[in-house]
């Protein structure tokens, strides 16, 4: 018998029991919370209810024994997906694994939960109080950026008891999982497609901007880049929670839309790299009319435009090249200096020492 996956259990099974109550779905079948297995026959008295005092247990049945379902494995392979498309969409979580279970406990050591920034799961580690700890301390560690192993005794002996009676304890592991650092593009055409394409590969979680939704994902985008046809560029950075470690990348087929883009950028700051593409004369041009708005020099000095390194670049391949390299050199407070430049000037005769 395997346990049905959690994220499609029946909610009738998820019933607030410290022990265990009949299988109401069919005879001989039985419902289990931290690991009692009762067979129903020995429950169908009531009365047995008080004794196990099941109204004070704060857990939920997670799982059912069932003679169909999804294994733990096609479980955590869900998770294991799930971590990984949201890493792609920029999101942070945290995974919290049960690491060891010691006792009456409501799940198996490798269960595995994914908790998010506001709060929501994927997956359950055993439901009610116990479950809600957890999630609490998973969010302290995405701010801390910094894994916990802590246990959880689910029984009143312990100074730390939240009032589960289950008799046993529970080791849960809880790793944070950062949000990847953004890569946004405005604007979908040649060069944010070879740009998009590099800075996935260089661990960005890459988003798209544009408004041509036929330019939009496949063949001109691969299916981890997120792209966005609607809000519009302006919008979405205005609405954006942007970090220093973040990229915001304006590439679009027509000055007009850089210009809205990076107004939105300046008011709203945050992001460590902001560059626009574009000629001299574009350039002059959109910090003009910005001038005029009133923003002033120093803060379109941030802007970094036209953007890239200088490396004789012209495919859209090489622009990417040139512009990838600055905006990790910025990112990382680097100088962008040759690395041949830390040898001595008079390497040629002189020995060099490791």
């Amino acid at each position: 018998m395997v346990r049905e996956s959690v994220f499609t259990a029946d909610p009738r099974r998820r019933l607030a029991t410290c022990g265990c109550l009949p299988e109401p779905f069919g005879s001989g079948a039985f419902v289990h919370s931290h690991a009692c297995l009762y067979s129903a026959a020995t429950h169908r008295n009531l009365r047995c209810l008080e004794a196990l005092r099941w109204k004070r247990c704060l857990l939920n049945v997670a799982t059912t024994t069932t003679s169909n379902g999804s294994s733990p494995n096609d479980v955590n392979e869900e998770i294991h997906r799930l971590l990984l498309k949201t890493s792609q969409a920029g999101e942070a979580c945290a995974l919290a694994t049960v690491a060891k279970v010691t006792g009456s406990a409501p799940r198996e050591a490798g269960t595995k939960m994914v908790i998010f920034e506001d709060g929501r799961i994927a997956g359950t580690i055993g439901g009610g109080k116990f479950e809600s700890l957890v999630i609490e301390e998973a969010q302290k560690t995405m701010t801390t950026g910094k894994p916990i192993l802590k246990t959880y005794p689910l029984h009143e002996a312990s100074e730390e008891s939240f009032g589960a009676i289950c008799g046993g304890e529970v080791t849960v592991f809880i790793e944070p999982q950062p949000r990847p650092p953004l890569f946004c593009l405005v604007g979908a055409g040649h060069c944010a497609q070879a740009l998009a394409k590099f800075a996935s590969e260089c661990g960005f979680a890459v988003i798209v901007l544009d408004d041509r939704a036929d330019m939009l994902g496949s063949p001109h985008f691969d299916s981890s880049i997120r792209c966005l046809a609607e809000p519009s560029p302006e919008v979405f950075v205005r609405s954006h929670k942007w970090s220093e470690r973040d990229a915001l990348v304006l590439v679009s087929r027509n000055y007009h839309l850089d210009r809205e883009a990076l107004a939105a950028a300046l008011e709203k700051e945050g992001m460590g790299y902001l560059g626009m593409i574009g000629s001299k004369k574009k350039v002059l041009a959109v910090f003009d009319e910005l001038s005029k708005r009133g923003v002033s020099r120093k803060v379109l000095a941030r802007v970094r435009a036209p953007l890239g390194i200088n490396i004789g670049a012209d495919s859209p391949a090489e622009i990417a090249v040139s512009v990838l390299a600055e905006v990790i050199m910025v990112l990382r407070g680097a100088d962008g200096h040759p690395l041949c430049e830390s040898l001595p000037a008079n390497r040629s005769t002189e020995k060099i020492s490791s």
